[in-house]
């Protein structure tokens, strides 16, 4: 999953990726409460410990879950999209 896919599923659920961080990308919403972090640097590194998290739906919180574990599955030069002019 590209950082683009991933950010147009964010958004479905009014989340947004922050990725000016230089070691994570940051899922977080409109009022910058952090739902969770994503290594830059390291594959399948995936942190969801945090209280914002936790109070999402069962639901919306498998939704994210799942996408966070596929984003994190990608290799890291796979992740940008990559964009060719003719």
């Amino acid at each position: 999953m590209t950082i683009s896919e991933l950010e147009q599923q964010l958004a479905s659920m009014g989340l947004k990726l922050y990725t000016g961080d230089e070691h994570y990308y940051y899922v977080d919403d409109s009022k910058y409460h952090r739902y969770a972090y994503v290594s830059k640097t390291c594959g399948f590194a995936v942190d969801t410990d945090t209280d914002w998290f936790k109070t999402l739906q069962t639901k919306k919180r498998k939704r994210l879950f799942n996408m966070l574990m596929e984003f994190a599955a990608t290799p890291l030069d796979k992740r940008q999209s990559t964009k060719c002019q003719v």
